[in-house]
């Protein structure tokens, strides 16, 4: 499917979903969820004076890619009545990381997407199950799936007609566009609670990164120390839409290496 194609897909999509008391429920949802479940990390980016090293460490990796990403839930959050050419384009334009955009209905059927044979073929319909407890189905989704070319990052907003779901508009980018706005990568780990999306220049076994307890962590606390007997990690997680990603940063000790990602981000 070519470009204007889709967007001839947006706009009929678009044209059937949304009513004006939705609009008005809806936008004193999206205040509620971002200001106590979706907070931003609470570090002061322009006062650095009174944090340690590691904390320093991180906002420098973390700084960009936190901006881009809740920039990035602000546009899908205002898709939430389907998106219009108009937005579309803006969408794209404002994050040219991204790697597609789809469309799916309440079944799961794919309605249209850019590109229309996308490099990894991923399955969108475990957004459709989602639901936020502590809200309504019509908050943010996020899937992290793994692939054989690597994991992928989705980000969903439900889209309504009326007042019964239609689909769900999903943009998607692989972690590695977010390691290439970091300052230095080699010093970064980022996981999902499931999965390793970017292991820096580390191995990623010897870290204690590599536990398999994260969701609990980062459910409970925004930030931490995780140790093992070869050193420290300090990190930080940032709910992204409904699902936290969890950013590290040496602290102390030395770690066994294997740059193969790193290699890999030239290519």
């Amino acid at each position: 499917m070519n470009r204007s194609i889709f967007l001839l897909s947006i706009l009929s999509i678009s044209l059937l979903t949304g009513c004006e008391t939705l609009q008005n429920t809806w936008s004193g949802t999206k205040t509620f969820y971002r200001s106590y479940l979706n907070t931003p990390a609470t570090i002061d980016y322009e006062e650095k004076g009174s944090l340690e090293d590691v904390e320093k460490l991180m906002v420098l990796q973390t700084r960009d890619i936190f901006t881009q990403l809740s920039e990035l839930e602000r546009k899908m959050e205002n898709m939430d009545r389907g998106p219009t050419p108009e937005s579309l384009e803006a969408l794209t334009r404002a994050f040219p990381w991204l790697d597609g955009v789809v469309m799916i209905d309440k079944d799961g059927a794919i309605l249209a997407q850019e590109p229309a044979d996308p490099m990894k073929q991923l399955d969108y319909s475990p957004l459709l199950q989602q639901k936020n407890e502590r809200l309504d189905n019509r908050a943010l989704r996020t899937l992290v799936q793994d692939t054989p070319l690597g994991p992928e990052i989705m980000l969903g907003v439900p889209v309504f007609r009326d007042a019964e779901l239609a689909g769900i508009f999903i943009v998607h980018f692989d972690p590695r566009a977010l390691v290439r706005m970091v300052p230095d990568p080699g010093k970064l780990i980022i996981r999902s609670p499931e999965l390793i999306l970017w292991t820096g220049r580390y191995a990623i076994d010897s870290t204690p990164m590599a536990g398999d307890d994260w969701k609990k962590e980062a459910t409970k606390n925004i930030s931490g120390h995780a140790d093992n007997k070869t050193g420290t990690f300090y990190w930080l997680a940032k709910i992204f839409g409904n699902e936290p990603l969890i950013f590290a940063v040496p602290e102390k000790g030395t770690f066994p290496e294997n740059t193969t990602a790193l290699d890999g981000l030239t290519n």
